[in-house]
Order: structure tokens, then C-alpha cells, then sequence
């Protein structure tokens, strides 16, 4: 995902790194989160699993 991209387009994104699959990415923590993220509650150290609750 191109960050800046996001940012420019006010999407509401996390980025989980090192990851191999979906339940991975639940448990590893969120590494960026674009600022319409921030605003839905998610930062950057949280659960994949705990962001994505506040992203749907």
C-alpha cells in the first residue's frame, strides 16, 4: 500500500508487517496507520485483530 496515497485520499488504513496470512495479521501489531485511522481509534502498536474491529 502506498501510505502517502491513502493519506491523500483520507482512507482509513493500518499496515501489519511480516506477516504470512490472515491470522497472523491479527495477532501482530499495527506498524502505520494512516491519520482517518487515528481518528477511528487506531494506532500504530495495537492488535491487527483490535484495529481492524475499529476499521469495519
Amino acid at each position: 500500500m502506498n501510505t502517502e496515497v491513502a493519506e491523500r485520499l483520507g482512507l482509513a488504513a493500518a499496515i501489519v508487517s511480516g506477516v504470512k496470512n490472515f491470522e497472523e495479521m491479527l495477532d501482530k501489531p499495527v506498524t502505520y496507520s494512516t491519520s482517518k485511522a487515528n481518528e477511528l481509534g487506531v494506532k500504530p502498536g495495537m492488535s491487527g485483530r483490535d484495529a481492524l474491529y475499529l476499521l469495519v
